[in-house]
């Protein structure tokens, strides 16, 4: 492992703090301008901070597990060097809400003399004061303590609204801190998040080239090729992640950091995040509007969910093309007032901003049947991309086991039920055209049964 572990360190130093003429006729550009990780790095921060973010002053954020992890030997570090403005996320239930009003409450502590912002934290903690120094228009860094999701580097930040949650623009960081030691030492169950949320991405990647193809829009090779080496190493040392033996924690650190980069070169989640996290945020919003739905972390839901994907994708390659048909479908097409109608009872208070989203993807029949007919005429090539870009289902699943991660819906506590309106309506919860939709304009997923 050791020869692939090295070379892939070199691989995330060409892209930090770069800018790339890219052959898809794009220019590149990388804001994060320099990563610190390595072991026993916390007495080094004051220097890498003072390199790369204004001023004196901070405002150093965390919640009460990520004090524990690091925030408190952080001060401590930090005090002689910075005046520090303390912010503790209240967490429910062991864990801080990615809300409005947590958000509110997290721009209200930032005073108008602070130089940036400095987050302790992983996921939810990472995203909120990303968005908070984005509105503030000042800068940010971040420490990591966990290797459970991708979005250390990325463009964007997903913050909850009436229970759905909405992926919003935002600036990445300026520096970006990594501890080994810390990151090995967080639960077992957000490191193997990580690698599940990982497993979409060639998922992610063929949901985004074939939407470039029935819809049109901007799609580039990049994104895919510079994690094809990372996804082989990361695969291929599931086990040591899951049990999160240092050099493995390593590894899939710097692999999440360059799949976040691959959201900045896309200039959207396309790279990173398909149909399969449509079924995750489903599960999510039901949850936050009141169904019995058990919690798992974003990454172990993506894993499972990365299964069900692949299992779709399989029955679109194995369809023949004269079973795509338009005839008959005009008669059992909904307008949208139809539409709009069912995702209000469906989805509650969180239906408002689901109408919004899927709105923008609607068609009315007469450009649907011709996209239909797109579909059709383009099928050889659907499959070929299929063909070589989907994993198949055996494969996730078998880096999930060895990672000791859940491979079924069993291991989440979701129900059959559950699973099959997450296949039938996580298309409504975002614009962009998925498997979800595809299959569904397929005919290959059935009616859904009614929530009681």
């Amino acid at each position: 492992m050791k020869e692939c572990y090295i070379s892939f360190m070199i691989r995330l130093d060409d892209y930090i703090n770069k800018t790339i003429d890219c052959a898809c006729g794009r220019k590149h550009v990388i804001a994060t301008r320099e990563t610190l990780i390595g072991h026993g790095i916390i007495p080094a921060l004051p220097g890498f901070l003072k390199k790369h973010c204004p001023g004196r002053k901070l405002s150093l954020v965390y919640d009460e597990n990520t004090f524990r992890a690091a925030g408190k030997v952080i001060k401590e570090t930090l005090d002689s060097s910075f005046v520090i403005n303390e912010i503790l996320l209240k967490t429910e239930k062991g864990n801080v809400k990615p809300d409005e009003q947590t958000l509110k409450h997290l721009l209200s502590r930032v005073d108008s003399k602070t130089g940036f912002l400095l987050a302790v934290g992983s996921g939810t903690i990472n995203d909120l004061v990303k968005f908070s120094a984005d509105r503030k228009k000042i800068p940010y860094a971040v420490f990591a303590t966990a290797c459970s999701m991708n979005g250390y580097t990325s463009a964007i930040a997903v913050i909850t609204r009436h229970g759905l949650k909405l992926t919003m623009p935002a600036r990445p960081p300026v520096a970006i801190a990594g501890d080994i030691d810390v990151l090995s030492k967080a639960p077992a169950e957000m490191t193997r998040a990580g690698l599940a949320d990982f497993s979409a991405r060639p998922l992610a990647n063929t949901d985004w080239k074939i939407a470039s193809i029935i819809r049109g829009g901007y799609f580039c090779d990049l994104p895919y090729g510079i994690l094809r080496e990372a996804e082989t190493e990361c695969f291929s040392s599931a086990e040591a992640i899951g049990r999160q033996e240092l050099e493995a924690v390593d590894l899939l650190f710097r692999t999440l950091l360059v799949s976040g980069i691959s959201m900045v070169i896309a200039g959207s989640s396309a790279p990173a995040s398909g149909g399969e996290h449509l079924i995750s945020h489903y599960w999510d919003t039901m949850r936050e509007i009141g169904y019995p739905v058990k919690y798992n972390l974003h990454g172990i839901q993506v894993g499972v969910a990365s299964v069900e994907v692949s299992k779709i994708y399989q029955k679109i390659a194995k369809l023949p093309p004269e079973k795509i048909r338009t005839s008959g479908l005009e008669r059992k097409y909904p307008a949208f007032a139809e539409i709009k109608k069912e995702l209000k009872k469906h989805f509650g208070p969180a239906g408002t901003e689901i109408i919004k989203k899927y709105r923008s993807k609607y068609l009315p029949w007469d450009e649907k049947k011709a996209e239909l007919e797109k579909i059709k005429s383009a099928f050889p090539e659907i499959r070929e991309i299929i063909r070589k870009m989907a994993s198949p289902p055996e494969k996730i699943m078998n880096v999930l086991q060895k990672a000791g991660a859940p491979a079924d819906i069993a291991g989440l506590g979701i129900s059959r039920l559950l699973l099959k309106q997450a296949l039938i309506h996580g298309k409504e919860l975002r614009d962009r055209y998925s498997v979800l939709d595809l299959a569904d304009d397929l005919n290959l997923l059935k009616e859904p049964i009614p929530l009681t």
